[in-house]
């Protein structure tokens, strides 16, 4: 797993899918009709970005590639399906990662396995075959739609081109986009079965609400947040698997729990600038490289602004990104601050280091509060910490 790394960085490079997720920050247009695939022009600018940003972790290393050594950099080629691309384009996402990583980075590519798995095959020889010329370590992002992983109809493919990635690749944990109606259409266990029948050992819950589906998740919000806390129990009471939300919530206690506002400050201005989220079209947004999910984007579809282009100069200095992470920081800190349901909340900090800002502004106005928490995920973090103790 990566959860360690130093440097995270998230492209949408692909947002066509065959899949119908329900959590999907994607819409159904861009889904069958987005663009499959970068601008040429954006992804220059995304190089000299990227390259601007290892090239600061280099500096402040001493000039050697330390820090990045041992996969301690990560490039995220999301959102969409990958695969159904055509092979050149695969190849050129291997390319980018080996130029502006200087080799010491991993890239990760997403897919969902739809697919004929000739296709699939086909699509990760040339992947490999790439990686292989250029001795660049990659790897696979494999999102699944929760309603669908135990559907017998699709079992065998997913069985097929599962085998087909795990005989390839390192992969981290699935992803599971979760829907707002994930209770009614899902149980923990079927997941608990997915997961041991292909091995894993941690799964990425995706709880992702959107401006665009605010009002759907803000409905079943409840249901939704005890379905995750039953997830997290699941997974500590078989002893099998972990969820990434509980254990990086807990994560997060052990480092915040004794900072004061300023050390606080500080820390998610550190963690800002370890990671960023760039869009199709080339806008910068602050992420964070441990939270919900390995990359957090505060990005547009969240409700937040973006800090620049890859286009602007001033950020590819160290200067120019760390006064946008740190303006971005400033307002993440201050709204977990001034919340009085947060005031003394031992997982305030946590929350703003995971990246909990997403539900706060998506679900702006909507009536998700409970009595001791304003996002109403209290009790969920309870458990969280509470499994991991």
């Amino acid at each position: 797993m990566l959860q360690n790394s130093n440097l995270k960085v998230g492209i949408e490079s692909q947002v066509r899918c065959a899949g119908s997720c329900g959590g999907c920050v994607l819409t159904l247009e861009e889904r069958r009709e987005g663009a499959g695939g970068l601008d040429v022009f954006v992804v220059d600018g995304i190089k000299r970005f990227v390259a601007s940003l290892v090239d600061r972790f280099e500096t402040e290393t001493g000039g050697t590639h330390r820090v990045l050594s041992d996969d301690k950099a990560a490039f995220h080629f999301g959102q969409g399906d990958h695969l159904m691309m055509d092979e050149d384009k695969l190849r050129d996402y291997v390319r980018i990662t080996s130029e502006t990583g200087r080799g010491t980075a991993r890239g990760l590519i997403s897919t969902s396995l739809i697919g004929k798995p000739r296709h699939i095959v086909e699509k990760l020889a040339a992947i490999q075959d790439e990686a292989d010329k250029l001795n660049q370590a990659m790897s696979m992002l494999l999102v699944f739609d929760p309603a669908r992983i135990m559907d017998r109809k699709l079992q065998a493919l997913y069985d097929q081109n599962l085998d087909a990635v795990l005989g390839r690749f390192l992969v981290d944990e699935p992803i599971l986009n979760i829907p707002p109606n994930i209770a009614e259409t899902t149980s923990q266990h079927e997941v608990a079965s997915f997961l041991s029948r292909h091995k894993f050992d941690q799964v990425e819950a995706a709880l992702f609400p959107t401006i665009e589906k605010a009002a759907e998740y803000a409905a079943q919000w409840p249901d939704t947040i005890r379905w995750l806390t039953g997830l997290i129990e699941e997974g500590a009471r078989t002893g099998s698997f972990t969820v990434r939300l509980g254990y990086a919530v807990a994560t997060l206690r052990r480092e915040t729990d004794e900072l004061d506002g300023q050390g606080m400050l500080e820390y998610l201005t550190k963690k800002m600038s370890e990671a960023a989220y760039i869009d199709s079209f080339g806008k910068i947004y602050p992420a964070l490289p441990l939270g919900i999910a390995d990359v957090t984007p505060l990005s547009a579809r969240h409700g937040f602004q973006p800090v620049g282009s890859v286009f602007d100069a001033d950020l590819a200095t160290a200067e120019g990104w760390a006064n946008a992470v740190r303006r971005v920081a400033r307002r993440t800190f201050i709204s977990f601050q001034t919340e009085q349901q947060c005031s003394n909340c031992p997982h305030r900090n946590a929350c703003a280091a995971a990246g909990f800002s997403i539900y706060k502004q998506v679900m702006r106005g909507k009536d998700i509060a409970t009595s001791d928490c304003p996002i109403g995920v209290r009790e969920m973090l309870d458990v969280a910490c509470e499994v991991a103790n």
